[in-house]
């Protein structure tokens, strides 16, 4: 229809002190997670090829956020313009709307959590601000999966109920329960779920 949904926009920035970007890290996070949109020198491009991409076989959703924040963390000198220069257009039949949820994609928001942390202690803006603002995408990626199950029509209840287990069983999601808020988010993404997946008998019974 050509209504724009939302926009990422970052702030404007010019710099050759890294530090100075620290202040704007949650503002620039979200139009860091996508490769295009970038423009590198060629030979810094090529010399960091090699640690930006060296991602896990098994990752295969977070690509992008996860080798742009390599990138990010060996700059030395970045540029920032704050204008929407490119448009992602949004179809019912596209590959965003999932019909099954890949259970790696637990393990990439976890992946991908450790590697923004890794970014800011290198650049040296690892502010509370800057470690919380991460911890929020870890656990919004985690609620985002959680609401996608509903509409994952290729998953069988079983698979849903054993996708919603894995990612409570993980370990740094854990220690986030402890924030009131996090556990609410959480606890009625979980029951949107759930009401959609256990209303057979046999698994009502389970579960």
């Amino acid at each position: 229809s050509g209504r724009i949904i939302s926009q990422r926009i970052p702030p404007f920035i010019q710099t050759d002190d890294m530090q100075a970007i620290g202040s704007k890290f949650p503002e620039l996070y979200g139009p860091l997670r996508t490769i295009w949109g970038k423009i590198f020198r060629r030979d810094f491009f090529e010399q960091y090829y090699n640690f930006a991409w060296l991602k896990p076989q098994w990752m295969h959703n977070g690509m992008d956020t996860f080798t742009v924040l390599g990138y990010l963390e060996k700059c030395t000198t970045f540029v920032s313009i704050d204008k929407p220069l490119y448009q992602y257009r949004m179809r019912q039949d596209s590959l965003f709307f999932a019909t099954k949820v890949d259970p790696t994609r637990i393990k990439a928001g976890e992946v991908l959590y450790q590697r923004g942390l890794h970014c800011i202690e290198q650049l040296s803006i690892a502010s509370e601000e800057n470690k919380n603002y991460l911890q929020s995408v870890y656990w919004g990626h985690m609620a985002d999966l959680l609401r996608l199950l509903p509409k994952a029509s290729q998953m069988s209840q079983e698979d849903k109920l054993h996708f919603i287990e894995t990612i409570l069983q993980q370990e740094h999601l854990a220690q986030l329960f402890a924030a009131e808020q996090n556990f609410a988010v959480m606890a009625q993404a979980i029951n949107d779920v759930l009401q959609t997946i256990i209303s057979e008998d046999s698994y009502s019974s389970s579960y």
